[in-house]
């Protein structure tokens, strides 16, 4: 029973390296079986190894998501938490004054009352405007941006704005309840801006780079403000908006939430006279490959 020697050397090594995945294999000189069993374990080991970093990877990038997503909570309590006690406040000043306000605190009043439509308004567009995908779907990435667009179409068509999708057909497993509200807040953005202009228009456009797909918003509006546009260049730098961020609305502050929960990020890429353009870089999933892509077709939606 010489030869099963090196085998219980190697269970001996394999118990020791499931304690310290440092620990290397002993070679095993002979017999030949014994050899190919030792690669054997030596691939799985490997294979196992790499998995657990992967779940670490994982796990790490959802701590961090729902850190951010909680922070977005803050801000949406903020947003609403504010103008209704103000209105609360308003409200006991006219039963404490026989129901009447002075003009200034009446006029204050009713901004308040607006920007809380607005917000509220705001929160019920995030909720409209989506993409009916399930998630982690293997989608052509053409299919998903027309479907997207023809989401948009209402909004557009009401501000006079085209919206033009160019994309190749590579199918990739898309999140589509991360990775929608991303695309449309900064497309309804742009639609936005762009109202009014002659020609006005929208491009949303998708690629596949190597282990990540590039997703961009472009439109030839009249540009973001410097000052504003600082502040959003930093907020997609840190990956987050905090509550109360100024000028940055409830749409990209959740954009850029999502953004992290799926590992990707956010860019300002251009902004100028002739337009604004958005860069989201989302990763693939390793277990999910892109196949090689096909040339891409412009099409207009």
């Amino acid at each position: 029973w010489w030869w099963i020697r090196p085998l219980r050397r190697l269970v001996d090594a394999c118990r020791a390296r499931a304690l310290d995945p440092s620990l290397p294999l002993p070679a095993i000189a002979a017999p030949e079986e014994a050899a190919v069993l030792r690669d054997a374990l030596q691939a799985l080991l490997a294979a196992e190894r790499s998995a657990r970093e992967r779940l670490a990877q994982s796990l790490e990038r959802e701590t961090t998501a729902n850190t951010v997503h909680q922070r977005f909570l803050a801000r949406l309590g903020l947003e609403f938490g504010q103008p209704i006690r103000q209105l609360t406040a308003a409200m006991e000043d006219m039963r404490t004054h026989g129901g009447r306000l002075e003009p200034e605190r009446l006029a204050e009043t009713l901004a308040t009352a607006l920007a809380l439509e607005d917000r509220l308004h705001e929160v019920l567009g995030l909720a409209a405007e989506r993409v009916d995908t399930p998630a982690r779907a293997l989608i052509p990435l053409d299919r998903f941006l027309t479907d997207l667009a023809a989401a948009l179409r209402p909004k557009a068509q009401r501000a006079g704005v085209a919206i033009a999708v160019t994309a190749p057909t590579t199918a990739t497993a898309i999140d589509a309840p991360l990775l929608s509200p991303i695309l449309v807040n900064l497309a309804a953005n742009g639609i936005d801006a762009a109202a009014g202009r002659a020609g006005a228009s929208v491009t949303l456009t998708a690629s596949a780079e190597d282990a990540t797909v590039r997703w961009t918003i472009a439109d030839n509006g009249p540009g973001i403000a410097p000052a504003l546009a600082a502040r959003i260049a930093a907020a997609c730098t840190a990956g987050e908006a905090m509550p109360a961020e100024p000028g940055i609305g409830l749409g990209l502050a959740l954009a850029l939430a999502n953004a992290r929960a799926l590992g990707g990020r956010i860019a300002l890429e251009r902004n100028g006279p002739d337009g604004v353009s958005f860069a989201v870089v989302t990763p693939v999933d390793a277990a999910s490959p892109l196949p090689p892509a096909a040339p891409a077709a412009p099409s207009r939606a």
